[in-house]
């Protein structure tokens, strides 16, 4: 296993959307799916050929053509949790989720807390044909941005934020579920920086500008 690889969730998949953005960015990565994911891999010539290994409990699909099907029964864990404890054993340091959302809201809310709880053994981005998410930590720089949406979204609090290089920055304010959030920002420069002091921060990260506000 190399240091980074794909993981397929069974949520909603974009076949056309995962094919190109993979192959535009993660060609060499193996791909790893989550029991009934594969059921939608398969019907990719070009995903399903970087498959290595389908794990789970197998209540989602009965095909288990090969060597690559793991079987987990352990109601205990989750099979994105069993995926992820895989992944690590075979020193993998990151992870690219597809899959994760547009499907039971539960298990989408599930799969963002699971991420959260692996944060310190595996870094984990989630992505949609719509954004990127990830948990950031309490310094956090990203480039080649300008004109992307960004959503500051606290993970129940974040305090003391500061954001440099987005339209509407802030400076020390704090962030919480049910109160202030940071929905629908966006870059005015291609570096932005984000830090604050306590809590957890998910940010969502759009491939496309934002509604053209900022010329490509």
């Amino acid at each position: 296993m190399t240091q980074q690889a794909i993981l397929f969730l069974n949520g909603k998949v974009d076949l056309d959307f995962c094919e190109n953005y993979i192959s535009k960015n993660y060609a060499n990565l193996p791909i790893v799916c989550a029991d009934g994911s594969f059921n939608k891999i398969q019907q990719s010539k070009k995903l399903y050929s970087k498959l290595v290994k389908v794990i789970g409990d197998f209540d989602s699909t009965t095909c288990r053509d090969d060597e690559r099907f793991e079987i987990d029964y352990d109601q205990n864990t989750t099979d994105f949790q069993k995926c992820l404890n895989y992944l690590i054993k075979k020193d993998c340091e990151k992870v690219l989720v597809f899959g994760a959302s547009e499907g039971e809201m539960d298990h989408f809310i599930g799969n963002v807390s699971t991420a959260l709880g692996y944060d310190k053994k595996i870094s984990v981005e989630f992505i949609d044909k719509y954004s990127r998410y990830f948990f950031i930590p309490k310094k956090f720089t990203v480039e080649d941005v300008k004109g992307k949406m960004f959503s500051v979204m606290p993970f129940g609090v974040a305090e003391n934020i500061h954001y440099n290089g987005l339209k509407y920055p802030l400076d020390g304010q704090n962030m919480a579920l049910g109160a202030m959030l940071g929905t629908r920002n966006y870059a005015v420069e291609d570096i932005v920086e984000i830090s604050y002091a306590k809590g957890n921060i998910l940010l969502f990260i759009s491939h496309n500008n934002y509604k053209d506000r900022v010329n490509k």
